[in-house]
């Protein structure tokens, strides 16, 4: 379930990225900071689910 929300918070960045490349769109200085927070939002997301595991698979050992 969580790696499903991790791809639903994922695309808006993807296109970002994308709309940067492609059709040249420059951000404003509260836009760029909205997209890091948002990153690292993802971040934070990914790392817990990816210490969540570890710690799981390392219970039954």
């Amino acid at each position: 379930m969580l790696e499903a929300s991790l791809g639903y918070f994922i695309n808006p960045l993807v296109n970002i990225l994308l709309g940067m490349i492609f059709l040249g769109e420059r951000f404003r200085r509260m836009q760029w900071l909205a997209v890091i927070l948002a990153v690292c939002g993802v971040l934070v997301t990914t790392l817990d689910l990816w210490l969540a595991a570890d710690y799981r698979a390392g219970a039954g050992v």
